[in-house]
C-alpha cells in the first residue's frame, strides 16, 4: 500500500534548512506525533506555524500517558552542562578551557581555590586530563 503526503514549506531555518510540515491528505503528521506523544513542539522552532495548536497538543498527550509520558515524569532530556566555571588565585572566574591543562588546575586547586569538581572527587577540571 502506498501512503503519499506533502511536505508544505513553512520556513528557511536560519543556516538555511528548509523547514516543512508533513501532510497525509489534510491531516498534519507531526501535529498528530505531538497529540500522541511522539513528538515534542518547541515554543523557539515553531516559527510560522500554530504556536497555540502544537503546544495545545502535548498536554491531552501528558494527561493521557501516551509515547514518552507513559513512564512516570515522562521523557527528560539531558540537559548540557555548563563548563565548570574556575577561581584563579586573583579572584577572577574563567572556564576549565583558559587554564590550560589538568596539571594546571590541579595546582591551583592545591593553592586554595575552591574549583568546581564534576564528581567531587578532589580534582578540577577533569575535562583537560588526557
Amino acid at each position: 500500500m502506498d501512503i503519499e503526503v506533502t511536505m508544505k514549506v513553512v520556513d528557511i531555518h536560519r543556516y538555511g534548512r528548509v523547514v516543512a510540515e508533513t501532510l497525509r491528505g489534510s491531516q498534519n503528521i507531526k501535529l498528530q506525533m505531538v497529540r500522541r506523544g511522539q513528538a515534542f513542539a518547541y515554543r523557539q522552532y515553531l516559527g510560522n506555524r500554530d504556536a497555540s495548536t502544537y503546544l495545545g497538543a502535548k498536554p491531552g498527550a501528558e494527561v493521557d500517558r501516551l509515547g514518552v509520558w507513559s513512564t512516570p515524569g515522562g521523557y527528560q532530556r539531558r540537559s548540557r552542562a555548563a563548563p565548570p566555571a574556575t577561581a584563579l588565585p586573583d579572584g577572577r572566574r574563567c572556564r576549565c578551557r583558559e587554564i590550560g591543562s589538568y596539571v594546571r588546575a590541579q595546582e591551583l586547586l592545591r593553592q586554595g581555590p575552591r574549583l568546581p569538581q564534576q564528581q567531587g572527587n578532589g580534582e578540577a577540571c577533569e575535562s583537560l586530563r588526557r
